[in-house]
């Protein structure tokens, strides 16, 4: 299961380039957990649901970091990271104001061909669940600003 999201990406990517042509713009990774790894004590000998909780937690930070860090060893295109954001009092706003933070420092960076910067279309996949309908709107926002 682990990289199979990124492998399909990586599989998409290169054959929109090679079979198609299509010129790609940088990669939305969405829902990035921000928070550092949980210490659990050792001398914590019994299960419980907090120490159950924390260890999911590692295990996701760790799978995603692992991920990412395949992506960019396979598919060299920028990415744009939108954090997870569950407290913000609008979602979709949060979202767009890191895209548009990001836009901006990757127009701006003088190694970097921004001519995406002016893309037509754009095409947003992913399986079930991952947040396309949401960065789609948050993509959305932050161009029209």
């Amino acid at each position: 299961f682990l990289g199979t999201p990124v492998n399909e990406l990586i599989d998409t990517a290169f054959a929109l380039e090679d079979r198609v042509g299509v010129a790609l713009a940088p990669i939305v990774i969405n829902a990035i957990e921000e928070q550092p790894l949980l210490d659990i004590p050792s001398s914590i000998d019994a299960p419980s649901p907090l120490v159950t909780a924390a260890h999911f937690h590692n295990s996701r930070v760790m799978q995603q970091t692992e991920s990412i860090t395949d992506l960019h060893t396979r598919l060299p295109l920028p990415t744009l990271r939108l954090t997870y954001s569950s407290s913000a009092t609008s979602v979709i706003e949060d979202l767009a104001n890191q895209l548009r933070s990001q836009i901006e420092q990757l127009h701006d960076n003088r190694n970097l061909d921004a001519s995406f910067l002016t893309f037509k279309r754009v095409v947003v996949f992913g399986s079930g669940g991952v947040g396309k309908t949401t960065a789609s709107a948050a993509l959305a926002l932050a161009q029209m600003r």
